[in-house]
């Protein structure tokens, strides 16, 4: 093998490298000591040789200190602050350097908006007309009330005592319910307007003044009476129901700033029912059954007297509705119950006990700590026999042929909106109903309805024009005006009908008439029966149930003395939800059992006059055919009224007049109430049925055989 030469390049590459480092360390010292020197930048000025850098840096700090020593030295402008700018630019700016993601196919912008406390520059805010209620119904009726109610009443309004119609019970009183819808969404489109369109002078308001604490305050009622000529009177504005909740004491204080007013009007969003749809008074009992029909709404009692042409099926329907009621409000009682924080107790007139009742009652017991309130299980098992109660009345009203309307329960709200946004600005379609009590008897009425909102430019008054100024020291601001109810007449203190007229014959010849008088009394109409000759005036006399007789037999009854309220309230908180005892409803005990009769309600008598004379009955012109040919002749009545009028009245066109078969509907339902039949015994329980025979279990299989053991 021949051997390999090395090169010249591979035997002194050591040389050469060497060579190379000491020539570039040369270069690198003749350019260190033999150049211009190291230099620096002094006060932003060129480059100086280090030497010379002290003096200069010397001269630069004389200036500054007889900068700082200078008495009046001349300071920089501030820089306008523009933060709103600098956020709105930084918010809308995109988020990546690129105008769009690499995935997305177009370019994203998130849409954020920004909720600005101020209206724009240059302009003032101002009020638009805010819509009004549509137009409102309403309902005259009459009501036996609880004392317990009345007393709460009395309590917190003492002036209030001329509108109740007795001093003792029973306490038998006319009242007009009116309603009306509302409808927010509008509200929230008259806040959000701008008051001169294109105009600069005005701005809309900013959203953050309304969205989140506009609610309503107040539902008031304004009411005329019609005169004898046939025209109204002057308009009177009518107050809340006495005794109930109320804001009307808080917005008559004076100082209130926006976040005091900002406190009320959450308050008044979470008491919106207490607001919106306060329920009347409830009713007094009468031997542990409840005297007369419950309250309904106006549009629910309108809707429900059309429809009860039939007695027996109207009968029936109004129960259920009186069920229905009950249900709700015992459902909205537990869920306001639940809403409530389980440890500790109330206080007096803000506990779970004047909550669901609406009135003055005080605290109620306390929640056992880390459960739910006890008064929940109080609710569960009347409510679960109420249900069963409506369920066989259902079942009883389609037997006949008709259909059981509706479910009972708490009513759904509105969809939810944005959380800061008030739910009233969301709903299109918002009940509101109020009550007036100091409504007379035998008077007609006509009503409207505004509402009374938190006012959103209070506090403000830089902000507004210098004749609208004013609204920035008012609590509250109202809507519009409704237009007006039709007229609605209250029934009077007794109502009388001529009913049959004729002439006698034989020895005692002359004219003869049969008056039917009707007068109020522990929830029903009671009737008389007069039979009057020409000139005779019109006295019945008429059954009633006693008072003082059934105070004496139970003296918890309304016709026993009213007792004082306490700390957890009277017994039965005012405004409370009824019970669910009442007529029909399912009796307690065990299956099958025998209800033991009610007792017989002990009656009175009362004489009632009307003034009102006979004068004459005469056969009119008109002769109908009567039963197998024979002739027969109609009979008119002539009357003279209080007012020294003579009435002509037609018996049959009397008997025929809705207000006579309501009344004389109502006057049986009243007796039916004063002789109760004891209700069906329970329905027995079906025999227990026998388990089915078990059967035996089957054999196993045999036992897997041991391993073999070592031979």
């Amino acid at each position: 093998m021949a051997r390999q030469r090395i090169s010249f390049l591979e035997s002194n590459v050591e040389k050469i490298v060497l060579g190379v480092s000491v020539v570039v360390l040369l270069g690198l010292l003749a350019w260190q000591f033999g150049g211009g020197g190291n230099t620096v930048a002094v006060g932003g000025n060129k480059e100086v040789p280090i030497s010379n850098a002290y003096p200069m840096l010397e001269t630069q700090a004389k200036k500054v200190k007889a900068f700082m020593d200078e008495p009046n030295p001349k300071l920089p402008e501030a820089p306008a602050a523009t933060l709103m700018q600098q956020f709105e630019a930084a918010t809308s700016a995109p988020v990546a350097p690129a105008g769009s993601l690499a995935w997305t196919p177009e370019p994203t912008r998130l849409a954020i908006e920004i909720k600005s406390d101020q209206i724009r520059e240059g302009s003032k805010a101002a009020l638009v007309p805010l819509p009004a209620p549509g137009k409102p119904v309403a309902v005259g009726f009459m009501s036996t009330i609880d004392p317990v109610e009345v007393q709460g009443a009395l309590a917190a309004h003492p002036e209030a005592a001329p509108w109740f119609n007795a001093k003792e019970a029973p306490f038998d009183q006319a009242a007009v319910s009116v309603e009306a819808t509302f409808n927010g969404a509008d509200l929230r489109k008259a806040l959000e307007s701008d008051p001169d369109g294109e105009g600069t002078a005005f701005a809309p308001l900013p959203k953050t003044w309304y969205e989140p604490t506009t609610h309503v305050m107040m539902v008031e009622l304004v009411r005329e009476r019609r005169m004898p000529d046939g025209s109204w009177s002057e308009s009177t504005v009518i107050g809340g129901l006495p005794g109930r909740f109320s804001f009307a004491e808080a917005l008559k204080q004076t100082g209130l700033d926006q976040q005091a007013l900002a406190a009320l009007a959450n308050e008044a969003g979470a008491r919106e029912e207490d607001v919106l749809r306060p329920e009347f008074y409830r009713r007094a009992e009468l031997m542990g059954r409840p005297a007369g029909d419950a309250w309904l709404p106006p549009t629910e009692s309108s809707a429900a007297g059309a429809a009860e042409s039939d007695d027996a099926m109207g009968k029936l329907q109004r129960r259920l509705r009186e069920i229905d009621r009950r249900i709700a409000a015992m459902e909205r009682q537990r869920e306001e119950l639940r809403r409530m924080p389980a440890p500790g107790g109330g206080s007096p007139g803000r506990g779970p006990a004047s909550l669901p009742g609406r009135g003055p009652g005080g605290g109620g017991p306390a929640p056992a700590p880390g459960g739910e309130h006890p008064q929940i299980k109080q609710i569960e098992a009347p409510l679960t026999k109420l249900r069963a109660e409506r369920d066989l009345l259902a079942q009883q009203i389609e037997q006949k042929g008709g259909k059981a309307a509706g479910g009972a329960g708490v009513p759904k709200p509105p969809p939810a909106g944005p959380r800061d946004v008030s739910p009233l600005l969301t709903n299109s379609s918002v009940r509101v109903w109020a009550h007036d009590i100091s409504a007379k008897r035998g008077e007609t009425y006509r009503y409207q309805m505004r509402l009374l909102i938190s006012n959103p430019v209070f506090g403000r008054p830089n902000n507004l024009s210098e004749n609208e100024a004013g609204l920035a020291s008012r609590y509250v601001v109202p809507t519009s005006a409704s237009e007006w109810s039709d007229p609605v007449a209250i029934d009077p203190d007794g109502m009388y009908f001529i009913t049959a007229a004729s002439e006698r014959g034989g020895i005692a010849r002359g004219s003869t008439a049969t008056a039917e008088v009707f007068v109020y009394s522990w929830g029903h109409w009671r009737k008389g029966s007069v039979s009057l000759e020409p000139g005779d005036g019109l006295t019945a006399v008429i059954s009633v149930p006693d008072a003082a007789k059934i105070a004496a037999m139970n003296p918890a009854e309304p016709g026993a003395p009213m007792p004082a309220p306490g700390p957890g309230g009277p017994g039965r908180t005012p405004g409370a939800p009824e019970g669910p005892g009442g007529p029909g409803g399912p009796g307690g005990g065990p299956p099958g059992a025998k209800a033991p009769a009610p007792e017989k309600v002990p009656m009175t008598t009362r004489t009632h006059s009307v003034p009102v004379f006979l004068l004459e009955v005469a056969p009119v012109a008109t002769v109908s055919q009567g039963a197998g040919g024979a002739a027969k002749v109609s009979y008119m009545a002539y009357v003279r009224e209080a007012d020294g009028s003579i009435v002509p009245v037609n018996p049959e066109s009397e008997r025929a007049r809705e207000a006579y078969k309501r009344l004389s509907r109502d006057a049986a339902e009243g007796v039916e109430q004063v002789n109760p039949k004891a209700p069906p015994p329970a329905p027995k329980a079906p025999p227990p049925v026998a388990p089915p025979p078990v059967a035996p279990p089957r054999p196993g299989g045999g036992g897997g055989g041991g391993g073999g053991g070592a031979g």
